[in-house]
C-alpha cells in the first residue's frame, strides 16, 4: 500500500509519518 502512516511497519514504497 502506498499510503502515509499505513501502519507501524511500512511496506516497500510506503512512507512513515
Amino acid at each position: 500500500d502506498l499510503r502515509l502512516g499505513s501502519g507501524p511497519t511500512p511496506n516497500v514504497g510506503e512512507t512513515v509519518v
